[in-house]
């Protein structure tokens, strides 16, 4: 896979010379980072969605968020590094990849106040487990490495 990627980064640049300059895209590991920046959006749109709906509860949900912001920002800025070095890679600015994300976010956002619609009893009880989940890194607040073991390998990977 890495091979073809490889192939194919560097035939868009067959005559320019730009293919000898800069080291081609690393697709595999752009994909790999969309694929968890996407999987963290989620569940912090989850988290605040939460915080929402359970105003009650807010601050706990606060407080589930906090920890996971911090617990993850180490793989959030590892993620962004590799996003914008990869556009960097690929001939593009270092924020090329941001309108993408900032999508991304939008998307989650609405595909989470979608699942609230659909079923807001399934939906409470998601939000009402967040603390046990997040002292015991549990169900959706599991470390990355645990959940997508294949992307964080690449993601480690990455130079």
């Amino acid at each position: 896979m890495a091979a073809i990627v490889v192939v194919l980064s560097c035939s868009c640049f067959p005559h320019s010379g730009i293919a000898e300059e800069r080291p081609p895209a690393n697709q595999q590991a752009l994909n790999a980072a969309f694929f968890l920046l996407y999987g963290r959006y989620t569940v912090i749109a989850f988290i605040g969605e939460c915080a929402i709906v359970d105003a009650k509860t807010a601050e706990q949900y606060q407080a589930v968020l906090s920890q996971y912001s911090a617990e993850n920002k180490p793989l959030l800025d590892r993620l962004d590094t590799i996003v914008q070095q990869e556009g960097i890679r690929s001939g593009k600015s270092p924020t090329y990849y941001q309108t993408d994300l900032q999508k991304s976010k939008e998307t989650v956002k609405g595909l989470v106040e979608q699942r609230w619609a659909a079923d807001k009893e399934k939906f409470l009880t998601g939000c009402r487990a967040l603390p046990t989940e997040a002292a015991q890194h549990s169900g959706v607040l599991r470390p990355a490495a645990q959940e997508y073991p294949n992307a964080m390998r690449i993601i480690d990977e990455w130079r």
